[in-house]
């Protein structure tokens, strides 16, 4: 990860994100430090998009993202578990296998970000947005952007 911000929109949500910001840890890995307050549960009644550009000769170019999925906790659960239950465990929660996620303030500080060896996708640089809304009214709750880059590596 290279950089994350604050969507435009940032204080207007229902969870505004109160800090963000992303720590080298080493020559080949960031870290990433966060504070926000959930005023709801991350349940059923809430879905959550990944909206994925990638940097071409011709600028961003939009490429296939995750569409909305309802319940983003049990969402993250199904595709990958282990780095869900990792990072549910780094927000404090005590049962961080269990869904739905609850209320609070949350604060997360040099958390290492890692995309599985399995997950696939291409190499790159990509800016990405991470969207929670409520189901019912489509209203916006949580907002995110960043910008990864991608280099293959061949073991």
């Amino acid at each position: 990860m290279e950089t994350a911000y604050l969507c435009p929109e940032n204080d207007q949500l229902e969870v505004p994100i109160s800090f963000i910001h992303i720590n080298r840890i080493n020559r080949t890995h960031k870290a990433l430090s966060i504070d926000y307050t959930l005023n709801r549960p991350i349940d059923d009644k809430i879905e959550a998009t990944l909206l994925v550009e990638k940097l071409e000769n011709s600028g961003w170019l939009k490429v296939p993202s995750v569409p909305w999925q309802k319940n983003p906790c049990e969402y993250g659960k199904r595709i990958d578990k282990e780095g869900s239950i990792r990072f549910l465990k780094t927000l404090g929660l005590v049962q961080a296998d269990a869904c739905p996620i609850p209320g609070g303030n949350y604060s997360v500080k040099n958390y290492v970000l890692e995309l599985p060896h399995s997950t696939p996708f291409w190499a790159g640089r990509f800016r990405c947005k991470f969207v929670m809304r409520i189901i019912n009214t489509k209203k916006n709750i949580y907002c995110v952007m960043f910008i990864i880059n991608i280099v293959e590596k061949v073991d």
